[in-house]
């Protein structure tokens, strides 16, 4: 973890010059479905949000992502992680890759830690403002999750677990 900061940091003060001038750029985003399988209701919400600088089509910034998912019994089950972006904005159009360095989800008989991956997201918003702006999104995940802990007994596996998904969403964008 504090390798990936001092990286971040790093690639702050190498690209400052061009940073001065950039825009900041506050974009959260959501996702909500509800789903019936096997006689149960599953919602799912993911929201995320992401925070960076824009400089004339260049985008770095980082990633914080959060996804609930409830069953019909009142189970709960959660994953969190958070990643350094790199994107590209043609107009209205962006771009991201995002790089997923820590992710974890818990479930009610497991907690699967160590998750690392990328994450791909575009988007498109309609600029309401000059500075203002909302839209669809499409983000493809794939996180693989090299530690899985039994619960309550907190029994470690190491085995390699992926998470992939295709989800569509809403994002909005304010610049600064």
């Amino acid at each position: 973890m504090k390798k990936y900061i001092q990286l971040f940091v790093l690639a702050f003060v190498v690209l400052w010059p061009c940073v001065s001038s950039a825009e900041v750029v506050f974009s959260p985003g959501i996702y909500f479905q509800s789903r019936d399988k096997d006689k149960e209701t599953f919602k799912f919400l993911n929201n995320d949000i992401r925070l960076g600088y824009k400089y004339r089509s260049y985008y770095i910034g980082g990633l914080y992502e959060r996804e609930r998912i409830n069953h019909f019994e009142g189970n709960e089950d959660k994953r969190d992680g958070y990643g350094i972006s790199l994107g590209y904005v043609i107009g209205d159009l962006s771009m991201m890759g995002t790089y997923m360095f820590k992710s974890k989800f818990e479930e009610n008989s497991f907690v699967l830690e160590d998750g690392q991956g990328v994450r791909l997201d575009l988007d498109y918003r309609f600029m309401l403002t000059n500075r203002f702006g909302l839209g669809p999104r499409l983000t493809y995940k794939n996180i693989s999750y090299n530690t899985k802990k039994l619960q309550p007994s907190d029994i470690q596996e190491n085995q390699a677990i992926r998470h992939k998904v295709f989800e569509p969403g809403f994002s909005m964008i304010y610049i600064f």
